[in-house]
């Protein structure tokens, strides 16, 4: 199965922000999807993220062709399932909650409402935020109004409530969203759910996972060296992905 994750905004475009707490919501929206996606992959999904950085989809530069950029993401990349991650924000400071949007196209089956349900009710259960509900997005609305598969956007908690402002922020919170989205999926394929930190850590599965880690363990201090390296040494990119894991299994 595969399961395309779309951050929402980025780059020229901040998203929903709180001054009194420094949330914004483009860095907090692509960093649970960051982790979702390595949840997602240890769990044995193919994954697809629109962007792994502050950059808007495609390096769109208007909302327009970001929106478009998204669309055309989602319907050419293959994927079962498409997950859209973002923050809310209102004008009432204390409105408060999680909710899944969704589009109910007659010939999907209804798979995505099902994903939406799911969504939310691991999400009000891991988190502990009310229950908004899941609703049904018009399909002249925003990213999801020509997705032709089934897709949901997932509004994690209100970042102008300075309460829930931290779900955008912390590092911890943010892997708690990441693996109530997680389990949802693994519930609608009927699969069991295995949580990489319950089991030593996240696994390494690419070169870029793999440097990363080994940088932060003081194993290698240039990582663009060894990932050039890794594309002209035959298997040099297995044996750093190799070491990274054990270095995480040891943690």
């Amino acid at each position: 199965m595969k399961i395309a994750i779309i951050p929402g905004h980025g780059g020229f475009d901040p998203g929903a922000c709180n001054k009194n707490t420094g949330a914004i919501e483009a860095k907090g929206n692509l960093a649970v999807a960051l982790k979702l996606d390595e949840i997602l992959r240890y769990n044995g999904f193919e994954t697809v993220l629109s962007r792994k950085e502050n950059i808007a989809c495609g390096g769109a530069t208007c909302v327009k062709d970001d929106i478009t950029n998204q669309i055309n993401f989602a319907n050419n990349s293959g994927a079962d399932i498409v997950v859209s991650i973002h923050f809310n924000s209102a004008t009432n400071k204390t409105a408060h909650g999680v909710e899944v949007l969704y589009t109910n196209y007659p010939d999907l089956n209804q798979k995505e409402i099902q994903l939406a349900n799911m969504v939310l009710n691991e999400l009000v259960k891991a988190t502990g935020m009310t229950s908004r509900g899941i609703k049904e997005t018009p399909q002249g609305v925003g990213l999801i109004k020509w997705v032709l598969k089934p897709c949901i956007l997932s509004e994690n908690g209100f970042i102008s409530n300075d309460q829930e402002s931290s779900w955008c922020t912390d590092d911890a919170k943010q892997w708690i969203i990441a693996e109530a989205h997680a389990r949802a999926i693994c519930r609608l394929w009927n699969m069991a759910y295995k949580s990489p930190r319950d089991e030593g850590g996240v696994q390494v599965v690419d070169i870029d996972q793999a440097l990363k880690a080994l940088v932060q363990n003081d194993v290698i201090s240039s990582p663009d060296y060894w990932k050039q390296a890794a594309g002209c040494v035959k298997y040099l990119d297995s044996l750093l992905i190799n070491m990274a894991q054990k270095l995480q299994e040891v943690k």
